[in-house]
């Protein structure tokens, strides 16, 4: 139900909420390293900006999101008033929102008079309630966040949800105590080397494990069938760890490991359905409709709504499975943040769904180096779409078609294919992704031509 003005919103129901007005300010964790995951919290939420409602924290001196914001400010009907720049002097953004700029969110708040305000972050950090919580009670109940305590966090905020401590085996871990019935793989938190040797002496008829960081996302830090010499030498870079099964994983028509996932706003399921995290390695490059069995989906789901029902989260998070037997596996637990396909669903449930087409997916390394090279941006890339018909756009009302998601010049593009149907996306998908090919081949040879008629 719609809340009544000047009232404290409850976060979840605040987000759903029609005439709340979202502040997306999506900072990364300062550990992140990479260029990838240092600007893609903020950028990948530049598609679900409503025009002239929502606005945006984005990092300043940063020419691809600069690039990313001019792209959809045109094909959104943005508006500049909509994005609020940091200085760009630390990546970090909660790090960087200095005075000057926490004045300017604020004053562009502040001009819509009465209106409430959800401020979102990519997770509730000491940093981000630094410069939050000022403004929170500055607007006398008209703004709250969106996110966790960090009483919710220390009781359910990291992977060791999943298995028992090794240094207090005599303690059901948590997902035990909410549900024993949700099957985990075998597997120990480790905090020493100590206790990983251990861990693998209670896992000796176990061919293979694999250490997991409680704290990792974007599969970093996992090492796969680590030797009994990796486990001496491990480090502890990223914190305590998983030492868990490896598991042998069933797989779809693709040959692709069946890895099904399921992600949550508040207490509620995002999308209502299940999705194939697309794996390379550790590293998902995308998303589809799951090909797992009805029953396999049903018990899933089910696992998931147990969890939120006994935590009642108040922000974001997701759950991976995997499937060995035909059976789901709770092997991933990714609580009190956003993940990678929250974007992409909740753009899909904006503006596309209902259908059973959706396939997201990243463009490769070598894609990017080829787009790179041919000299397009994404603003090429989403004309020739349209001209060919393949341009999903979201204020025509045709729910067909291919939406670029994620667009950082030089560091990564994201597609997302709508259709009625998973064979209609599928195709939606090769035509795309042949496009493309075509346009950077075609690139190429007119530089290959130019350069041959300078030489001349």
């Amino acid at each position: 139900a719609p809340l009544a003005l000047g009232m404290v919103p409850d976060p979840c129901t605040a987000f759903w909420d029609e005439p709340t007005r979202r502040v997306w300010c999506q900072s990364p964790k300062p550990e992140y390293t990479n260029a990838v995951a240092r600007y893609a919290m903020p950028a990948r939420f530049i598609p679900l900006v409503r025009p002239n409602v929502d606005l945006i924290v984005l990092p300043g001196n940063h020419a691809p999101t600069a690039a990313a914001w001019s792209f959809y400010k045109e094909v959104l009907g943005l508006q500049d008033s909509q994005a609020v720049w940091t200085s760009g002097g630390l990546y970090n953004m909660d790090d960087d929102m200095c005075s000057k700029t926490v004045e300017m969110l604020e004053m562009k708040m502040a001009e819509a008079t009465q209106a409430r305000w959800l401020l979102i972050p990519y997770c509730t950090t000491p940093n981000f309630l630094r410069w939050a919580s000022p403004l929170v009670s500055k607007f006398d109940g008209r703004v709250t966040t969106f996110g966790e305590t960090p009483d919710w966090m220390a009781k359910f905020g990291n992977k060791g949800l999943l298995h028992r401590k090794m240094k207090s085996l005599d303690t059901p871990c948590m997902i035990e105590q909410i549900d024993p019935t949700i099957a985990v793989p075998s597997g120990y938190v480790c905090e020493t080397v100590e206790e990983l040797l251990a861990a693998r002496e209670l896992m000796a008829g176990i061919e293979h494990v694999c250490i997991k960081p409680l704290g990792g996302a974007m599969g970093s830090g996992i090492v796969l069938k680590p030797s009994l010499q990796d486990l001496r030498e491990y480090d502890f870079r990223n914190g305590p760890v998983n030492l868990e099964e490896f598991l042998t994983l069933d797989v779809d028509e693709r040959g692709e490991a069946l890895s099904p996932v399921l992600h949550y706003m508040g207490n509620q399921l995002v999308g209502d359905f299940v999705l194939d995290q697309i794996m390379v390695g550790c590293t998902y490059t995308g998303w589809s409709r799951t090909a797992a069995s009805d029953e396999f989906q049903r018990e899933a789901t089910r696992a998931m709504r147990s969890f939120l029902a006994h935590s009642s989260p108040s922000g974001a998070g997701g759950v991976d499975f995997l499937s060995v037997g035909g059976k789901p596996l709770l092997t991933d637990i990714n609580t009190g943040r956003f993940n990678g396909a929250h974007p992409c669903k909740l753009f899909y449930q904006a503006y596309a769904g209902p259908g059973e087409g959706f396939y997201a997916w990243k463009c490769t390394e070598a894609e990017m180096e080829a787009i790179s090279d041919a000299g397009l941006t994404m603003r090429d890339i989403w004309d020739r779409m349209v001209e060919e018909g393949l341009g999903f756009i979201p204020s025509s009302g045709v729910k067909v078609g291919v939406f670029p998601t994620f667009a950082l010049g030089g560091i990564s593009f994201q597609f997302l294919a709508v259709a009625s149907t998973a064979a209609d996306s599928d195709l939606l998908v090769d035509r795309t992704k042949a496009l493309i090919a075509s346009m950077c081949c075609g690139a190429a040879m007119t530089a290959t031509g130019l350069k041959a008629s300078l030489s001349g």
